[in-house]
């Protein structure tokens, strides 16, 4: 979705300011489908018994869950998902790049 080939004929279809939000979307739906589809494989592929790698490896792994919930919050939300995108071309919004997201009057 990000071609230049794709975004001039995606953009006949969807306004320009809800892009990125659509985009969103779609690629939700696309993982949801494919948590739903998901086979897990039958083998064990590695595994550890000592106490210190699996210390590690939690730690690993939950610090993994950490920094992405960290990193959200370093940014902006309502950026991120598209919708200050959608929100800046509603009608009777005050212009300007920093403009608040609210409507005149």
């Amino acid at each position: 979705m990000a071609r230049p080939w794709f975004k001039k004929r995606w953009n006949k279809i969807v306004p320009k300011a809800a892009e990125r939000s659509t985009y969103v979307l779609v690629s939700s739906l696309c993982l949801i489908l494919l948590f739903r589809e998901w086979i897990a494989m039958p083998d064990v592929v590695w595994q550890t018994a000592n106490a210190t790698w699996v210390t590690v490896l939690w730690a690993v792994y939950l610090g993994g869950y950490g920094m992405v919930l960290i990193s959200t919050f370093l940014i902006n939300h309502f950026e991120l998902f598209g919708l200050s995108q959608v929100l800046q071309e509603r009608p009777g919004r005050i212009a300007g790049p920093h403009a608040p997201l609210i409507s005149k009057g």
